[in-house]
């Protein structure tokens, strides 16, 4: 009968707790504490058996550097700016980067463990006219950059 099992794993749980709570009120580890109390805590951990993780799946998931290129365009769809958003989550301060930056490319290092990055762009941009921000809290650099007239 299914409440004569349950009842009969209660009854186990319950003596595993109160065993639990004996022993750790000889070894002086439950000073302070009631009975009862103790008797709980002590089956807290004999109540049910942890859930595995799925096969094959890691509970911690490596965030590695990405990058993501947006243009933006004007009338007739003519491109007015580029923006070039990369996510660091090695880099702790903007002067441990090296960028630099050419008419097609962006090549960051950006220190802190995380690999060169190089970056192509899909438009031609004006090297010397780039601006860039690092958020720090989101460990996110985002350079915004003119498209060249050529």
């Amino acid at each position: 009968d299914p409440k004569d099992v349950a009842a009969a794993v209660e009854k186990n749980r319950t003596a595993a707790a109160t065993a639990a709570a004996v022993t750790a009120r000889r070894d002086g580890m439950a000073e302070g504490m009631s009975a009862s109390l103790l008797t709980e805590v002590a089956g807290l951990s004999t109540a049910r058996k942890p859930v595995p993780a799925a096969a094959g799946k890691s509970l911690i998931e490596e965030v590695k550097a990405s990058h993501e290129v947006k243009v933006e365009r004007g009338e007739g769809g003519v491109p007015v700016g580029v923006e070039v958003v990369c996510i660091l989550p090695s880099l702790m301060s903007a002067a441990d980067a090296n960028l630099e930056v050419s008419a097609r490319y962006v090549h960051l290092t950006p220190g802190g463990g995380d690999d060169t990055m190089v970056i192509a762009l899909p438009v031609p941009v004006d090297p010397d006219d780039v601006s860039a921000k690092f958020k720090k809290k989101d460990r996110r650099l985002v350079l915004r950059l003119k498209p060249s007239s050529e």
